[in-house]
């Protein structure tokens, strides 16, 4: 589904709000036909989901070009609808997806084996070892070996 999830949907409409006023003082602009235009406002929503959202971190990725694209040029423009004035601006967003539930792995693992067994399912060994409890908290904290 494409919104699975209620903030999934109120993050894609708070975008394209955003958006839409980010553009509102570029009606009545003049279509060029060196893509001025479509630059601008290709900058301009940019920035936005830049700026409002993936800094923020309402988009995935862990580069700007993972979270979002902004097309506006002549694939999505074609002449007849730049001479009727209308410029389309397609806007890919990654929204972060919501955690819903952890699934917990217990192995049970022979004495001495944890190294071997992590390996045998392809984690490496790369486990977290020692578990250290605070005995003024109660609380658990591991690190890595």
């Amino acid at each position: 589904a494409l919104y699975k999830f209620v903030n999934t949907r109120v993050i894609m409409n708070v975008i394209y709000g955003t958006i839409a006023q980010s553009l509102n003082d570029m009606i009545f602009n003049v279509i060029d036909g060196r893509a001025v235009t479509f630059n601008q406002v290709r900058s301009r929503v940019s920035n936005t989901l830049y700026s409002q959202f993936f800094t923020t971190g309402c988009l995935y990725g862990q580069r700007a070009s993972d979270a979002f694209d902004v097309i506006v040029d002549d694939r999505n423009n074609p002449p007849a609808n730049l001479e009727n004035g209308l410029v389309n601006v397609q806007v890919f967003v990654v929204p972060v997806p919501t955690l819903e539930r952890i699934e917990i792995d217990l192995i049970r693992v022979a004495i001495g084996q944890i190294r071997q067994t992590e390996a045998a399912l392809g984690y490496g060994g790369f486990g977290y070892g020692n578990l250290n409890i605070d005995p003024n908290t109660g609380r658990a904290s591991a690190f890595a070996i």
